[in-house]
């Protein structure tokens, strides 16, 4: 349970769930989740944006099928027309900001690991491989194996 606009942000996680074994867990993508969710953590302390928390939840929840913008308003305690009406003040969409969390999340996978594109895709909430290769390819002008060989190239 997440909560914000309190006087302290918090996560409350029961003790079964923190005690149970997460058999899909992979290090590497936690790792660079975690790399992404630090700054922005760090940066809630100190501009605590909506943008950001909204960044924050998608982040998040990136693989649940069931996380949209209904559960984001929900879990901001807002319903969906006002978090619509304060991303658009910031020039934003849900949409377009999921856009470029997943294009964030993305450039930081393909060019600081070698899990497979598969892999990526799934975690980053696509049914399909081909799904996030032609998504990505329209984001950057390349496939995600193109980037991935040019990112680990020049690094």
């Amino acid at each position: 349970h997440l909560s914000f606009n309190r006087p302290v942000s918090a996560i409350t996680i029961s003790i079964d769930d923190a005690n149970r074994p997460m058999p899909f867990a992979d290090p590497d993508l936690f790792a660079i989740l975690r790399k992404q969710a630090d700054p922005m953590l760090a940066a809630m302390g100190n501009a605590d944006t909506l943008r950001q928390r909204v960044s924050l939840l998608i982040a998040g929840n990136i693989s649940d099928p069931h996380f949209d913008q209904e559960v984001a308003a929900a879990t901001l305690c807002m319903s969906v027309r006002k978090l619509h009406r304060v991303l658009a003040e910031q020039g934003l969409s849900y949409r377009s900001l999921r856009g470029q969390v997943i294009q964030s999340l993305s450039r930081e996978v393909l060019s600081s690991s070698s899990t497979p594109i598969t892999k990526i895709a799934h975690r980053l909430g696509y049914s399909e491989t081909s799904a996030f290769t032609r998504a990505f390819t329209k984001m950057e002008g390349m496939s995600p194996l193109a980037y991935r060989q040019l990112t680990h190239r020049t690094s």
